[in-house]
């Protein structure tokens, strides 16, 4: 499965609609994503805090049966949240549409994934590195877990 088949939900505003207490006490919304193949619920709940009045801190926990997924997934969201500065919103988004939905890509596209996935090795083993990129998130926390 390379894509869910559930159309992109705001998350905090499904929440909100199936509570009554709304944000009384909460400082931050934990949200569990069981197998949800790509990062859409993601994209859409960060892209749609605007509309809400808090100023929630929203925790994302992502559960994924395959590592190949949980690659892909990453890669789509460093993709999405990459900054205007470094990848211009044309260009975000015809690589965004190239990797989500090609098997065959540009070079262009080889050589960013070359580069990211070298970032991501560099993430995974160096803790100072880790909290310098993830200090930039402070709306988002996000926690992959790959189950091999």
């Amino acid at each position: 499965m390379w894509w869910g088949y559930s159309p992109a939900l705001d998350l905090q505003d499904e929440w909100e609609r199936y509570n009554s207490k709304k944000y009384e006490i909460m400082k931050e919304l934990n949200v569990l994503l069981i197998g949800a193949a790509d990062g859409r619920h993601v994209v859409k709940t960060l892209a749609q805090t605007y509309r809400h009045e808090n100023n929630l801190k929203i925790n994302f926990y992502v559960y994924e049966a395959s590592l190949d997924l949980v690659a892909r997934q990453v890669m789509l969201l460093t993709i999405a949240l990459e900054p205007p500065e470094e990848l211009g919103l044309q260009d975000k988004t015809r690589l965004f549409l190239e990797l989500y939905g090609n098997s065959l890509v540009r070079p262009a596209t080889a050589n960013f994934i070359a580069r990211k996935s070298a970032q991501f090795v560099h993430m995974v083993t160096d803790l100072d590195f880790q909290v310098h990129l993830w200090c930039e998130l402070i709306v988002c926390s996000l926690v992959i877990y790959p189950t091999q």
